[in-house]
């Protein structure tokens, strides 16, 4: 698992936690509506970085598939 996947699962939990708060009346709906934007925007932030890694790995291991199948047919080039 990433940092960032890390983070993400981390950011879930500190929305469920802060949801239960609420519940409880420690927490304002003002202050609530304010942490959950907060949070909303780190979890996408998260999610693009997360996307855009798996895209790397994919275009990273295509192209190792490619020296690879160039490498095993070395003597036809």
């Amino acid at each position: 698992m990433t940092a960032y996947q890390r983070e993400r699962d981390e950011l879930l939990s500190e929305r469920k936690k802060l949801l239960q708060a609420h519940y409880a009346g420690a927490i304002p709906l003002d202050l609530l509506g304010e942490e959950q934007e907060r949070i909303a925007r780190r979890l996408a932030f998260r999610e693009a970085q997360i996307e855009a890694g798996d895209v790397e790995y994919e275009q990273a291991q295509a192209h190792i598939d490619d020296c690879l199948a160039l490498a095993g047919d070395c003597n036809a080039i």
